[in-house]
């Protein structure tokens, strides 16, 4: 199998990744983001995110989990209360997802596609084909399970 993530940055009991599981259910999202690189080939990579407007979880997130926060919507009216979100992609998810799979409800469908997904990530390697279409499936299940609006 290929390298599919390092270690964990921390030692969180139980009760932890419940909490972190929670908020994925509730305003977060596991997803896979296509970007078209330079070569004109898709790259994806695995996105994990929480979206909320108490800041001081956003810090312990990243002092406990890693990952980055960023102001999410600097370009709102200013009655609008100031959202951040958390975010950990590619790789680093991995070892994230596989810990919180146990305690997620509504996302663990999407936490176990992204983890299938995260075991296909090498470490520079060439996709063989095979791979390469199994990324695009992950990619597009996820893409209609996050869809939001009307279904298709």
């Amino acid at each position: 199998m290929p390298n599919a993530g390092g270690s964990l940055p921390a030692n969180l009991e139980d009760v932890d990744w419940a909490y972190v599981a929670g908020f994925i259910d509730a305003d977060g999202s596991v997803g896979i983001e296509r970007r078209k690189r330079a070569s004109g080939e898709v790259g994806y990579s695995v996105k994990l995110y929480i979206t909320n407007a108490d800041r001081s979880t956003m810090d312990w997130l990243v002092s406990n989990l890693e990952g980055s926060v960023y102001l999410t919507n600097r370009h709102s009216p200013k009655h609008h209360q100031t959202m951040w979100r958390w975010v950990v992609r590619g790789k680093k998810a991995g070892p994230l997802l596989r810990e919180l799979l146990p305690y997620l409800r509504l996302k663990k469908k999407r936490a176990e596609l992204a983890l299938r997904f995260v075991e296909t990530i090498t470490n520079g390697g060439r996709l063989d084909p095979e791979s390469k279409r199994l990324r695009e499936y992950l990619a597009n299940q996820l893409t209609r399970m996050n869809f939001r609006g009307r279904p298709r």
